[in-house]
């Protein structure tokens, strides 16, 4: 009698995005889960306010700065950072319970969360691939930031200071993609996940 061998079960992808402010990285990320709906998505903890269309729980969790400090101090984040002076970080708990039922997981991060992942890619309990999205040149990330609409002069000069700070840590990425057609740069990034999953 042969005896039955035991087959672990396959760990989902956690599948990490990041990019300077205005390298299209959540309009591809939106199109990617358009595209691929067993794909789940987690969403980030901030304490930064609610912005007009946005629901909580599905594009943030919005709690207090109080909240989120006791949070880091539990240990309850896989990453977290500072970015224009508000906290933001990835659900410890959320993505690895994903990660175990064997499901692939998605979310943008900040490059200084990218920092801590690495150091904790054995850890976070399936795969780990990060994506930088570069756009094609910091004038046309200049443009695409203007075209918002959105932000004071003194803003925007902050965002392109901290994208030029940022474009310094490619290196800590697995893959990087220049976002310099949004069809062209959705499908890339689609068909990477699509190589990882199988």
């Amino acid at each position: 009698m042969r005896k039955a061998r035991h087959v672990a079960a396959r760990r989902g992808c956690f599948f990490v995005v990041a990019g300077p402010s205005g390298s299209g990285k959540t309009t591809l990320l939106a199109e990617v889960r358009r595209r691929t709906p067993d794909l789940s998505y987690s969403p980030s903890y901030t304490c930064r306010a609610l912005r007009p269309g946005e629901t909580p729980s599905q594009n943030y969790h919005f709690i207090s700065r109080t909240d989120f400090e006791q949070m880091i101090e539990r240990d309850e984040f896989l990453e977290w950072a500072i970015y224009n002076g508000n906290y933001y970080g990835t659900s410890r708990h959320h993505v690895q319970s994903l990660l175990r039922q064997g499901k692939n997981v998605i979310k943008e991060i900040e490059v200084q969360g990218m920092k801590q992942l690495n150091k904790k890619r054995r850890a976070i309990g399936g795969e780990l691939v990060s994506i930088f999205i570069l756009p094609p040149s910091l004038t046309e990330l200049k443009r695409r930031l203007n075209d918002r609409g959105t932000e004071s002069q003194a803003k925007l000069r902050q965002r392109l200071k901290t994208a030029q700070a940022e474009l310094k840590s490619v290196e800590l990425f697995d893959y990087l993609l220049i976002n310099r057609d949004q069809a062209q740069a959705s499908e890339a990034l689609a068909r990477l996940i699509s190589w990882h999953s199988t």
